[in-house]
């Protein structure tokens, strides 16, 4: 997935040891809240299927009486959170002028 909802980083202070604001706006653009329902509905599919019989029980979250498309929504809204590093965070390339990353680094950074 690769999500259109953008959000911000800024930094608050100048002083290093205080933490930026991170606002990330998940699911603020529609196709992003579309994803997310039917990404859950596709889930529950798979793991009803026969070959999963075995190994699946009852659904608990977010349950059997969690139907509509406003409540699987609300659901990931409420519970849903981030593993991994969320993508396009920063643009990457060759060109300094186009991207922040570089060989592995920050425009402006010095390590």
């Amino acid at each position: 997935m690769r999500p259109e909802s953008r959000g911000h980083v800024r930094i608050c202070s100048k002083d290093p040891k205080e933490n930026p604001e991170i606002q990330p706006n998940y699911l603020t653009e529609e196709v992003d809240r579309q994803a997310v329902v039917s990404g859950l509905k596709w889930c529950r599919k798979f793991l009803q299927t026969k070959p999963l019989e075995p190994y699946t029980a009852e659904e608990t979250l977010p349950g059997g009486a969690v139907q509509s498309d406003d409540e699987i929504l609300d659901y990931a809204a409420r519970k849903g959170a981030t593993v991994y590093h969320p993508v396009s965070s920063c643009r990457m390339g060759t060109d300094l002028e186009l991207s922040w990353i570089r060989n592995s680094r920050s425009k402006g950074c010095k390590a």
